[in-house]
């Protein structure tokens, strides 16, 4: 985490902090300043490594499609077959996925 100015403040893993929202309300300004700051993973990488290696933090199990389909709820979001629809004009049924 990064302050306006640029000083380095102390590390903190997002995946760690995902499940405490109280959290994130403290620190979102020193978060976002340290997104675009930090350098970023290679180009390469299909996930970062954080996700990858560590998880959900300290929660030992998860249903990562499960959990996205269930955000995507809470924040109103259309369902992912109503974006297929609109990119391609297309109808599309459960058989074909």
């Amino acid at each position: 985490m990064y302050d306006a100015k640029g000083n380095y403040l102390k590390e903190h893993r997002i995946v760690n902090i995902t499940l405490r929202t109280g959290y994130s309300v403290y620190s979102l300004k020193y978060i976002a300043q340290g997104a675009f700051r930090q350098p970023a993973v290679k180009v390469d990488y299909i996930i970062d490594p954080d996700v990858a290696e560590n998880g959900l933090g300290p929660q030992l199990a998860a249903d990562l499609t499960t959990s996205g389909l269930t955000k995507n709820r809470h924040f109103g979001f259309a369902p992912y077959i109503k974006y297929r629809k609109l990119c391609s004009g297309k109808t599309y049924k459960l058989q074909h996925f």
